[in-house]
C-alpha cells in the first residue's frame, strides 16, 4: 500500500510538471510580446512593426508554411499618436497618465493652463438645465462632470453624447468616473479634449488645469501575418488573433497588452505547434492581425483581399483575451441560430472530456476580428476567457497578471472541436 501511495504521488508530481511544461511556450510568447521592447505593440517606438518581425520569425521557427513565399500581407492606415510631452496638473499637483486619468485618443496638441468649471450634480441630473448652461461660462474652460454620482445610465449616455458635440464650446471636459480609465486608438483629432479621471484621484474643488500634450496623425506601414499547416483534404480550419495593442504615451507610459491580446497570439502559435507535431487531415491556417484596436483594420483588409478564396474556410475560431479562465469562457455568435450546432458541439466536448469549463453563449457582436469574416459569409466564433484581473486597456495588463487559468482546458476544447468538425 505504501509503495502504491508513493507511486501515485510521483505520478501526480509528473502530471503537474507536464502541465507546467504545456504552458511554458505560451508564457514565453506572452512575456516577450508584453515587454517594454515592443512598447505596447502600437505606433510609437515602432512597436507594432517590431512585434510583426518577431512573430514572423516565430512562425518560421515553429514550421508554419507561408503563402506566396511570405508570411506577411502589408497594409497601411493612419492613427493619432502621442510621441512627446504629456503631463497634467490640477492646482499645480501632477497626476499620472494611465493610472489616475486618460486623455482621449483623438486629443490634439494642447499646451497651457485653463480654468475649471464644475457642473453641480442637480444640473447633471436634469437634461434641460444642463442644455441651458450659458456657453460664456464654459468657453475655453475645462468642464468637470462627476459621472460617478449618476445612477441613471440613460442620463450618463445622454451627457456623453452632448459632450461629443462639445455642446458647451469648452476647451475640454473632465469626466470623473468610478472605474479605472481605459484607453483606445483613434485616427482622427477632436478640438475638445476629453479626460477620464478615476474618482479616487480627482481632487475636490480643483480650480485650474495645466495640460501639455503632443500628438500627431501618423501613417503606419504594417502587416498581417499568415501561415498554415498543410492538410490532406480540402477542409480548412482557421485560428485568428490580433497581435497589435495600444502602444504608449510619451517616452515611458505603455500598455503591455499581455491578456489583450498577447495571450490570443500565444494560443494560436501553440495550436500551430500542436498540429505541426500531430498533423490533421485538414489544413490549419493561423492569421495574426494588425490594426484590431484601431477598428478591426487588419482583419477587414484581409477579408476584402484574401490570399485564397474565403469559401474554402470551413470554420474560423478567433481568440482574443484568453489569458485568464477561472470563470470559464464566452463564445460570441453562439446565441445565433446559425451556430446552434457548433455551440452544442463545444458543450458536448466539455462534458465528454470532463473539462469543467463554464461556457457562456453570446450573440452576434462586431467586437473582434471574427466579424469582418462573418460579414463575408465565413462561419466562425470569437472565444474569450472570463475571471481574474484583466486590466482591460490599462498599463497594468502585464504578463504577471496573466494566470493562464484553465488554459489547458480551453486548448483541449478548441482542438477537439476542430478535430471533430
Amino acid at each position: 500500500m505504501k509503495r502504491i501511495l508513493i507511486a501515485i504521488c510521483i505520478l501526480c508530481c509528473f502530471q503537474s510538471l507536464l502541465q507546467a511544461q504545456d504552458t511554458s511556450y505560451v508564457r514565453k510568447i506572452v512575456k516577450t510580446l508584453s515587454s517594454e521592447q515592443y512598447f505596447g505593440r502600437g505606433y510609437t517606438k515602432q512597436g507594432v512593426q517590431l512585434a510583426a518581425d518577431y512573430l514572423e520569425q516565430e512562425m518560421k521557427t515553429i514550421g508554419l508554411t507561408p503563402f506566396l513565399d511570405s508570411y506577411t500581407q502589408d497594409l497601411s492606415y493612419v492613427v493619432n499618436v502621442f510621441p512627446g510631452a504629456y503631463s497634467l496638473k490640477l492646482d499645480n499637483k501632477t497626476f499620472q497618465a494611465g493610472t489616475d486619468y486618460i486623455i482621449s485618443p483623438d486629443c490634439g496638441n494642447i499646451n497651457g493652463e485653463f480654468e475649471i468649471y464644475e457642473i453641480p450634480l442637480q444640473i447633471l441630473k436634469d437634461s434641460a438645465k444642463l442644455c441651458n448652461i450659458k456657453q460664456k461660462k464654459t468657453k475655453n474652460k475645462f468642464v468637470v462632470l462627476h459621472l460617478h454620482e449618476l445612477s441613471d445610465r440613460k442620463q450618463s449616455n445622454f451627457i456623453r453624447e452632448k459632450i461629443s458635440e462639445n455642446f458647451l464650446k469648452a476647451r475640454g471636459y473632465i469626466l470623473v468616473q468610478d472605474v479605472y480609465p481605459i484607453w483606445s486608438i483613434s485616427a482622427s483629432k477632436n478640438e475638445a479634449v476629453i479626460i477620464r479621471f478615476d474618482k479616487s484621484y480627482f481632487p475636490e474643488l480643483a480650480e485650474t488645469i495645466e495640460l501639455h500634450v503632443e500628438s500627431k496623425q501618423k501613417p503606419i506601414e504594417t502587416s498581417n501575418l499568415i501561415g498554415y499547416v498543410p492538410g490532406n483534404t480540402d477542409k480548412t480550419i482557421m485560428f485568428t488573433a490580433h497581435y497589435d495593442h495600444l502602444g504608449g504615451i510619451g517616452d515611458s507610459i505603455f500598455f503591455p497588452g499581455a491578456h489583450d491580446n498577447a495571450s490570443g497570439v500565444a494560443a494560436c502559435l501553440d495550436i500551430a505547434r500542436h498540429y505541426i507535431e500531430k498533423p490533421a487531415d485538414y489544413r490549419i491556417i493561423i492569421m495574426l492581425f494588425t490594426g484590431e484596436e484601431a477598428g478591426l483594420l487588419g482583419s477587414t483588409y484581409y477579408s476584402l483581399n484574401p490570399l485564397f478564396p474565403l469559401s474554402e474556410i470551413d470554420f474560423l475560431i478567433n481568440l482574443d483575451m484568453v489569458g485568464t479562465g477561472s470563470k470559464g469562457i464566452t463564445i460570441v455568435n453562439a446565441k445565433d441560430s446559425t451556430y446552434k450546432d457548433a455551440f452544442a458541439k463545444f458543450e458536448a466536448i466539455n462534458t465528454q472530456d470532463s473539462l469543467q469549463l463554464k461556457i457562456q453563449a453570446r450573440g452576434i457582436s462586431a467586437n473582434s476580428d471574427h466579424y469582418p469574416f462573418n460579414e463575408q459569409g465565413v462561419r466562425g466564433v470569437f472565444i474569450y476567457s472570463r475571471g481574474g484581473k484583466t486590466f482591460y486597456h490599462n498599463p497594468q495588463d502585464k504578463q504577471q497578471t496573466v494566470s493562464l487559468a484553465a488554459y489547458q482546458e480551453i486548448f483541449k476544447l478548441i482542438t477537439k472541436f476542430a478535430d471533430q468538425l
